[in-house]
């Protein structure tokens, strides 16, 4: 696992409706979500995450879709960023980093 191999302990959180309880209970350093998420999709769980959190946990949205609505949608949220599959773990990482390099700054 990439993630791993680059010292972060990621948690694998498979629905969108489990988001908010973990949030709460272990607040994260970032938040990686699907858009398509069964119970609950990304972006409705962002903009709760969002809400609970006052905008203190970045979320980067990493998905398959990329069709101007759903693209504009993650935009109008003010994500920490917003990566398409099929994507390069370099990628990934790199973003990880720039986004907790940003937040940690503020």
């Amino acid at each position: 696992d990439y993630l791993r191999a680059a010292s972060y302990a990621p948690t694998l959180i498979s629905h969108g409706d489990q988001v908010l309880p973990y949030v709460r209970q272990t607040p994260p350093d970032l938040i990686l979500l699907d858009i398509d998420m069964p119970q609950m999709d990304g972006i409705e769980a962002a903009k709760r995450v969002m809400d609970m959190t006052k905008e203190s946990v970045p979320i980067m949205f990493v998905s398959a879709l990329c069709d101007t609505k759903t693209i504009m949608a993650c935009k109008d949220l003010n994500v920490a960023g917003y990566v398409v599959r099929p994507y390069k773990p370099v990628y990934i990482r790199s973003e990880i980093e720039r986004i907790i390099n940003r937040w940690e700054a503020n």
